[in-house]
């Protein structure tokens, strides 16, 4: 056998295995260096979060075109009642901002979503996902012409109650709505390379913001 065979068949040595091993760890890292796995998740649940919102905000501005005037945005003892000018938020998590209110959460409901907001005032119950105006967006969207466009309504990708979750806010006298999420990644979030928080119009910088009234 040639010196030349001897060589082709005796395999890598043990420096040589080190070398390529160390060679793909630098690339491994380096991959996760540039592609950031944890970013581009959380860029994927911004994705998610812009979609539902523009869905939800097409779907509402579809609604409103049914009829002409005042049309109900809201189910009962919340902006449907209020004073004009008054707005009342709802999500599909915990959240409370309007003064004179009682609405307690019960996080554990998982058959809805684990969202279901209930006004002891008068029993009413919000249930998650619906979409008959006991969802967490208190509008009976089955009245739209030809029906809703949404067979349920969507939920953050999140749904932690505390920073991420989706929230609505309405004015039915002057049948206005606003629409909120909080977004999280570098490239979406206030100051991101495609900043959406900051440039939608709406009075929260820290905030994403659709509707037809964007300071509610």
């Amino acid at each position: 056998m040639t010196d030349k065979n001897k060589m082709m068949r005796r395999g890598f040595t043990l420096i040589e295995l080190l070398i390529v091993v160390g060679i793909l760890a630098i690339l491994a890292t380096t991959v996760v260096i540039v592609l950031n796995p944890a970013q581009l998740l959380a860029e994927s649940r911004d994705s998610a979060r812009l979609s539902d919102l523009d869905s939800l905000r097409s779907v509402l501005g579809h609604y409103l075109t049914q009829r002409s005037g005042p049309y109900p945005m809201s189910g009962v003892d919340t902006c449907d009642d209020a004073p004009v000018g008054s707005q009342n938020y709802w999500a599909t998590n915990q959240l409370t901002v309007v003064p004179g209110t009682s609405i307690v959460l019960d996080p554990f409901a998982s058959s809805t979503g684990g969202a279901v907001v209930q006004n002891p005032a008068n029993g009413l119950t919000i249930t998650g996902r619906n979409i008959d105006s006991t969802g967490w967006v208190p509008v009976d969207l089955n009245i739209i012409s030809g029906g809703s466009p949404l067979a349920t309504l969507p939920l953050d990708p999140v749904n932690d109650g505390i920073h991420f979750f989706y929230a609505y806010a309405c004015n039915n006298a002057l049948n206005q709505f606003e629409f909120d999420a909080h977004l999280e990644s570098d490239q979406y979030q206030n100051g991101g390379s495609d900043d959406k928080e900051s440039t939608d119009g709406g009075d929260n910088i820290s905030e994403y913001e659709v509707g037809n009234n964007l300071s509610l």
